[in-house]
């Protein structure tokens, strides 16, 4: 599978049969499941670093406009639109990334997201503690597309998923830190661009990680010798 960015839309069908879960049956074989993580970055880095500037200079002018108060009116819907646009570009990141990997269902994949970033927002009314363990979980919900994908993810690659699933909580709170670091020295809308391209960028680095492990081939167990 050597595809190169837009050679599959999201229309388009990928190559070999789908499952019922949305993903290919059993996996791509060895050899044909495309680039790395870091491949995946650098085929989509064009797409995805439009992604983050766009999103960031959103946000900032969100922040520009924003009110003294709040909770006012005009507050709360600023921050409505604020959370849109996180969602609507976290759903562009993984699209893109997603078109380097064919082999997921395009609904599935934006559908997951919407689910992760409404179980993330409900998890932040609890306690904002359990948002990094929420967008960690969610990630191979997104990128295997299904349970059953999740599955037979952790089960090909037991240590890679766990290492990325720590990584993944750590740049959420990484992200988290540095939004307060920034706010020390920096305020208003360049606060908030900075800290949104800081964390877009590691957001599109994760994004292709885990499209890309999604997409690795288990390893052939090796025949027994007698």
């Amino acid at each position: 599978m050597t595809g190169a960015l837009g050679e599959w839309g999201p229309g388009e069908s990928t190559p070999g049969a789908t499952a019922h879960d949305g993903s290919t049956p059993g996996g791509p074989a060895e050899g044909e499941w495309g680039p790395g993580g870091w491949g995946t970055l650098w085929r989509a880095g064009g797409w995805l670093a439009s992604v983050v500037v766009v999103h960031a200079a959103v946000q900032a002018a969100l922040v520009a406009l924003s009110p003294p108060l709040a909770l006012s009116t005009v507050g709360v819907l600023l921050a409505a639109a604020s959370a849109v646009a996180l969602l609507v570009a976290t759903g562009a990141l993984w699209s893109l990334a997603r078109r380097v990997h064919p082999g997921v269902s395009p609904r599935r994949t934006l559908g997951w997201v919407v689910v992760t970033g409404i179980v993330g927002a409900l998890a932040a009314v609890v306690s904002p503690y359990l948002v990094p363990v929420v967008a960690a979980l969610g990630c191979p919900f997104i990128a295997a597309g299904s349970p059953r994908g999740v599955a037979r993810l952790a089960r090909a690659h037991p240590v890679r998923i766990i290492a990325l699933l720590v990584v993944t909580a750590v740049v959420v709170v990484g992200a988290f830190l540095l939004s307060l670091l920034l706010g020390l020295f920096v305020t208003g809308w360049p606060a908030a661009a900075g800290t949104w391209l800081g964390a877009g960028v590691a957001a599109a680095v994760l994004v292709c990680q885990w499209v890309a492990l999604a997409r690795r081939p288990a390893k052939p167990e090796r025949a027994d010798r007698g």
